[in-house]
């Protein structure tokens, strides 16, 4: 399953339930909903923690029980509002219902307490680049982060530099959004051969003069 979805997301990188689907199957892997009785009895007893809570709410996930999830996410988040993990969590059960604008604000929450996170800022780049709610365009914004992931990781990750591309090309900059897409693929043909595919086809895309999203 998280290889159909990493295929959805390498074809559109702004595709909210690819993106979102994904990262729950990365984060919780075949088996976890074995233990969802345990999980809960730990939940419901009077000494339970928010570690317990989120440990459940991972589960039910896991299981596309995503209300009952969801509010427990919610929860953690009223009693520890810099639970990164819980935005997160919570960030990608709005994106797999293909609710990015309820998701968004818990990304950038958690990019604020993990600067570092590359992942969360390239797909967060993507959304303000391509995503098909206008009121989440933002190419301006989309252009700072996709650079930034690129910076701090020396231009070295293909993901990055595609996001960047992607984004240039939503803000009108089509020859650099080409120039940078290039680059991309070279980097992608060395390390990873699938997403070199896609990028091709986006970089096919912007010499054409089109963009995601259109």
């Amino acid at each position: 399953a998280a290889r159909t979805f990493a295929d959805v997301v390498a074809i559109d990188p702004a595709n909210s339930r690819g993106n979102g689907l994904l990262e729950m199957l990365r984060a919780h892997p075949a088996g976890a909903g074995e233990r969802l009785a345990a999980l809960r009895a730990a939940a419901g007893r009077p000494d339970a923690t928010l570690a317990d809570w989120r440990a459940l709410a991972f589960a039910l996930a896991r299981e596309e029980q995503d209300e009952e999830a969801a509010d427990l996410l919610r929860g953690v988040i009223d009693r520890a509002p810099d639970d990164a993990d819980a935005h997160l969590a919570l960030a990608h059960l709005h994106l797999r219902s293909d609710a990015a604008p309820r998701a968004v604000p818990h990304l950038h929450h958690v990019l604020a307490l993990r600067p570092d996170d590359h992942r969360t800022r390239v797909v967060l780049a993507w959304l303000h680049a391509a995503g098909t709610d206008l009121g989440l365009r933002d190419p301006v914004l989309a252009v700072e982060l996709a650079r930034t992931a690129c910076n701090r990781t020396q231009f070295a990750d293909a993901r990055c530099v595609d996001a960047l591309a992607g984004a240039l090309a939503a803000a009108g900059d089509l020859p650099y959004a080409i120039e940078t897409a290039e680059r991309a693929l070279r980097t992608a043909e060395a390390s990873e051969p699938g997403l070199a595919v896609w990028i091709r086809r986006r970089l096919d895309l912007y010499r054409r003069g089109g963009r995601l999203g259109d």
